[in-house]
Formats: C-alpha cells, sequence, structure tokens
C-alpha cells in the first residue's frame, strides 16, 4: 500500500467512513500521484494527479470532495466521450469540440451531485 502525504491519508480516511461508495471506486479504479506542477487537482481516468501543497490548504471536508470531484470523472466516464468527442471534431451539441467548455459543464454536474448528495 503507498505511503501518503498525512493531508491526503486523512482526506482517503474520511473517504472511507464517510463516503464508502466513493471510497470503494477509488481503490478498485484509480491511483493517487502528486506532482506539484499540476496547479490543483485532475485526472486521466485512472489516476488522480494531486498538487500536494494546494491540498494541504484545504479542509478535510473539502479535501474529500475534490477526491469524490475527480472520481466522478472516471465513473461517468468523461475523459473517454471528450476523446470520442475531440476525434470527430464536434461535440454533443454539434458545433466545434471545446475540452475547456466540456470540462466546464462536467465539473457543474459533478459539483451539483455532490453538493446535493453532501460530499465533503
Amino acid at each position: 500500500m503507498p505511503t501518503y502525504p498525512r493531508p491526503l491519508s486523512d482526506a482517503i480516511s474520511s473517504l472511507v467512513v464517510k463516503q464508502p461508495f466513493f471510497a470503494c471506486l477509488l481503490f478498485d479504479l484509480m491511483e493517487i500521484k502528486s506532482d506539484n506542477t499540476q496547479p490543483t487537482a485532475a485526472t486521466d481516468g485512472r489516476r488522480i494527479v494531486i498538487n500536494d501543497d494546494w491540498f494541504a490548504k484545504l479542509t478535510v471536508p473539502e479535501r474529500v470532495f475534490v477526491l469524490a470531484h475527480e472520481i466522478a470523472h472516471t465513473v461517468f466516464g468523461h475523459l473517454a466521450r471528450a476523446k470520442q468527442y475531440l476525434d470527430s471534431g464536434f461535440g454533443p451539441d454539434l458545433k466545434p469540440f471545446s475540452f475547456d467548455r466540456w470540462n466546464k459543464a462536467a465539473d457543474y454536474i459533478i459539483n451539483d451531485l455532490l453538493t446535493i448528495s453532501g460530499v465533503g
């Protein structure tokens, strides 16, 4: 089992206790990597990449929210679908595909779901 910095291990522990659904998905589908060149947190669908300095400044509930947010991108297949749209050249609205616009829309949906569900 990997050794994580204290802020991350605290967040994972809280995720296990308070959000076991997301914890199971994290353990089954994902791995976590530190990368302080990343401004905040991101996922490629398999890895969650976290800027440890940024992450440490968050409260534990905010860290749980961040982990669940990145896990949700994977569960909803956002990256795979974005690649399909990118390869086709147009998005679901039949306009030229913009990954930035796609990611913001996905973020709004995930954040709303997590907020309504009381995650973090």
